[in-house]
């Protein structure tokens, strides 16, 4: 009866242990994701000619842990809005954490001259 208390209070000394380990492990991990920081920008839109490599101009991400993650910003989709003359860039960047960012940017659009 004896070996089998020590064993039950051993057990639960242990479980208490692990469970702190686990917490502790927790809080440290980085759960924030990067920042984005754009700056002015002069950039005329044009479907025929504007390149990802324009559109990543001028737009910078800074992570606590990493620090500067510019170089894994994506242009994840380009949306055009022929009608108001727009188009909407939805960008993303993560740190090596996996934390992800997504942001967006207005640009206008060059007119185009109808043949």
């Amino acid at each position: 009866m004896l070996k089998s208390n020590i064993l039950a209070f051993l057990f639960t000394i242990g479980s208490f242990v692990f469970v702190a380990v686990c917490i502790v492990l927790y809080n440290q991990e980085d759960r924030t994701a990067p920042e984005f920081r754009f700056t002015a920008m002069e950039l005329l839109y044009d479907e025929n000619v504007t390149t990802n490599a324009d559109l990543l101009e001028g737009i910078a991400a800074y992570d606590g842990a990493d620090g500067d993650v510019s170089d894994r910003i994506v242009v994840e989709k380009v949306v055009v809005n022929h009608n108001k003359g727009t188009v909407v860039v939805y960008y993303a960047v993560s740190d090596n954490s996996g934390n992800v960012r997504k942001q967006s940017r207005v640009f206008p659009m060059r007119e185009r001259l109808l043949p």
